[in-house]
């Protein structure tokens, strides 16, 4: 979460719900939110005449610690993950050949 910061955390999530070539969703057992759901949703579709698959990921969490989380969230972890998710959709379809 703090990327600058030479501190880690274990991160150990589970998955929670799931449909088959639709979505499936994984909450934060372990980690540095205070919350964390994140679904990721799959959906068919044709592009410049070719199938494929869009990936859609949906995020809800929250970072804790009060009035200081929010202004951190506020600050720079928003944009990070904003950052970290945009990155991840631009290599997917390198990654899904």
């Amino acid at each position: 979460m703090f990327p600058f910061l030479p501190i880690r955390r274990r991160w150990a999530a589970r998955i929670t719900e799931f449909e088959w070539n639709r979505y499936f969703a994984d909450v934060q057992d372990e980690g540095p939110f205070k919350s964390w759901h994140h679904r990721h949703e799959f959906a068919s579709a044709v592009r410049d005449g070719a199938g494929g698959t869009l990936v859609h990921d949906v995020i809800e969490y929250e970072v804790g610690f009060g009035f200081p989380g929010s202004i951190a969230n506020a600050l720079f972890i928003r944009q990070q993950m904003q950052t970290t998710f945009a990155e991840r959709q631009g290599r997917l379809p390198n990654l899904l050949r």
